[in-house]
């Protein structure tokens, strides 16, 4: 893999709320065989961690280079964002929560 690349975690045991998560490799470190990776959003935002090269697969999440004007209420995908304004009372704990958005539906806004 190489640096920078965004990948998905799978398949640990260990630490399984890791999986299904978006990580950035940082690097390749040849001593322990592991790629030191950075969680890119959610609860583990900013978290850097060593994990084998199994546990890693490319995602389908893209980042977007150009800083352009979105039309309002239309997120692309790999914007980055910070959950706010949750009421519901099993919602509400996502609030202040950091995400990478993976796919827009513009028929429901969500």
């Amino acid at each position: 893999f190489k640096v920078n690349e965004l990948m998905e975690v799978l398949g640990l045991k260990n630490k399984p709320d890791y999986n299904g998560k978006i990580v950035r490799v940082l690097k390749y470190c040849a001593d322990v065989d592991r790629y030191e990776v950075r969680f890119e959003g959610g609860r583990y935002d900013s978290v850097v961690v060593k994990l084998r090269e199994e546990n890693l697969m490319y995602c389908s999440v893209e980042e977007r280079e150009e800083k352009k004007e979105m039309p309002e209420g239309e997120i692309p995908n790999g914007t980055r964002v910070e959950i706010r304004g949750l009421q519901s009372e099993g919602a509400r704990w996502m609030n202040g929560q950091k995400g990478v958005v993976v796919c827009w539906d513009k028929e429901t806004e969500r």
